[in-house]
């Protein structure tokens, strides 16, 4: 671009402010140089302002970006900013004071108008004051009565009149660059019935399941199936979505970081909004973006994982779901649970928290609800829903103990007794739980311990029985690893020295 500036300045502001914040400022002087002052306007709507309030140290990195060798490619972009922005500047970075009648501060570095009429005393030091003081010399050069005036308006504008005037000149242009009003980019979040999103009569209203092993970019061949014109308005669209999808999330419109998570995140919802809308076959993805649009694929996307969230917080309002608002389920669910909980639902698997892409993974979370919901009736048959009276005898808070320790002395003693107590395991048959867990079956011992549940209880269902083996087996393994590691640390079993099965002297 450089070696082209007619390129570079027919390039998108926005994408070359992208373009600079990821090269660093002090490597990409060049490029901020050869901006034209339109450009480098919107290059500072950008960098300057944090909500309402211009940030004037942020802006006096860029104009000193900007001065290089051609100052009159310099002062045409300081004139093409809003006048509002530098006397705010002036205000700010300068005392300014009459020369006659108005005592100097020998502490801070000074210059007087050619006039001799002001005298500018620099709040700022370094890189910071040489642009000050060149975009006086310069000024002066060029017209010292304009200057003069400009000095005296800055001193009797009020700041905050200042400042509200250039926000909304910098949000009207924002505005033309595709950044919708707060109120218009928030209907972007709206929640829509999918089962009223439908290409054809006959698709299911519900997550096709047989699509859940699938795991492709289906945004990337939605516009592989578009003409180029199409592919281009799409594209187009696909920022103005981004940027509405920034505005609405409160993030600032020149915060990169920002930028590229949640454009991260819109295509992530873009592409699970297609994957339901197409039925997962790639014949239906272009007919999907051009009957509904990004905005509403988008939607759909997010209100599949809104769904989801709803779901979350019926099972929160079951008896017995939580205690201290903790989930009465094992370890393992928790982070997806949180992770589920969060503002924009996110989905936790095999370690890490990433964005739902694909049915495949709504219906793992639709499939790890219903996984708590049924740890949860066991552990209810545990606590016989008197959670506050079964967590006495253990002496702590339950998260502290948490819901998988409580389950692993009731096993504790079911191994070592062949009776579900849910109470502290004694100390003094540690020796004897080791012994029965080395010659024990742990399959055989796990379904022993489901079908000791009391017949005719709720928890005698068939999906529950086999959640109930599959967390004895979880818990038999956990027990035995940390019975090894006790006797390998101590050489011998030491009670104290248990931590995931709660003990009592």
């Amino acid at each position: 671009m450089l070696e082209n500036p007619a390129a570079l300045q027919r390039f998108p502001a926005q994408e070359l402010y992208a373009l600079i914040c990821n090269l660093g400022l002090e490597d990409a002087l060049e490029l901020v140089q050869c901006t034209t002052p339109a450009q480098f306007c919107t290059l500072v709507d950008f960098a300057a302002w944090r909500g309402d309030g211009l940030q004037i140290t942020s802006l006096l990195e860029w104009l000193a970006a900007a001065l290089g060798e051609d100052e009159e490619a310099f002062f045409s972009k300081v004139q093409k900013m809003d006048v509002e922005v530098v006397e705010l500047l002036f205000q700010r970075a300068v005392q300014i004071k009459q020369t006659e009648g108005e005592e100097e501060d020998p502490s801070l570095e000074s210059m007087e108008t050619v006039d001799g009429r002001w005298r500018l005393e620099f709040r700022v030091t370094g890189a910071s004051q040489h642009v000050l003081r060149r975009i006086a010399e310069i000024w002066m050069g060029k017209n010292a009565l304009e200057f003069s005036r400009f000095l005296e308006a800055v001193r009797w504008n009020l700041p905050s009149e200042l400042e509200e005037t250039a926000f909304s000149f910098r949000n009207a242009r924002l505005e033309d660059l595709g950044f919708p009003p707060r109120g218009e980019a928030a209907s972007l979040l709206s929640w829509v019935d999918i089962r009223q999103c439908l290409l054809t009569p006959e698709k299911p209203s519900g997550v096709d399941t047989s699509l859940v092993a699938t795991s492709e970019d289906f945004f990337e061949e939605g516009l592989k199936a578009l003409s180029v014109e199409q592919r281009m308005q799409l594209e187009a669209e696909a920022r103005y979505l981004v940027n509405a999808f920034l505005v609405a999330e409160g993030a600032e419109a020149g915060e990169v970081a920002a930028i590229y998570d949640l454009s991260r995140q819109a295509r992530d919802y873009l592409n699970l909004g297609l994957h339901y809308l197409s039925c997962g076959q790639h014949a239906l993805l272009a007919k999907a973006v051009q009957q509904f649009g990004l905005k509403k694929i988008f939607q759909v996307g997010l209100s599949l994982t809104l769904d989801l969230k709803r779901s979350l917080e019926r099972l929160r309002r079951e008896p017995h779901a939580q205690w201290q608002n903790l989930w009465w389920t094992m370890d393992a669910l928790t982070p997806l649970l949180s992770a589920l909980s969060a503002r924009r639902p996110c989905l936790w698997k095999e370690g890490q928290k990433t964005m739902f892409k694909t049915l495949a993974d709504i219906s793992f979370a639709q499939a790890q609800l219903e996984k708590a919901r049924r740890q949860m009736k066991v552990l209810a048959f545990l606590h016989r829903n008197e959670p506050q009276k079964a967590l006495l005898p253990f002496g702590v808070e339950f998260g502290q103990l948490r819901a998988e320790r409580f389950f692993c002395a009731a096993l504790a003693h079911f191994v070592f007794e062949g009776k579900i107590l849910a109470r502290p395991f004694a100390a003094s048959g540690i020796a004897g739980l080791e012994a029965r867990l080395c010659v024990a079956g742990f399959p055989k011992l796990a379904k022993s311990f489901a079908h000791a549940l009391p017949a005719g209880q709720e928890v005698q269902e068939e999906a529950v029985l086999e959640e109930a083996q599959e967390m004895a087996m979880t818990c038999l393994y956990a027990l035995r690893a940390e019975v090894d590691a006790v006797k390998a640390a101590c050489g011998s079993l030491v009670a104290a020295d248990m931590v995931y099965l709660p003990t009592a002297v």
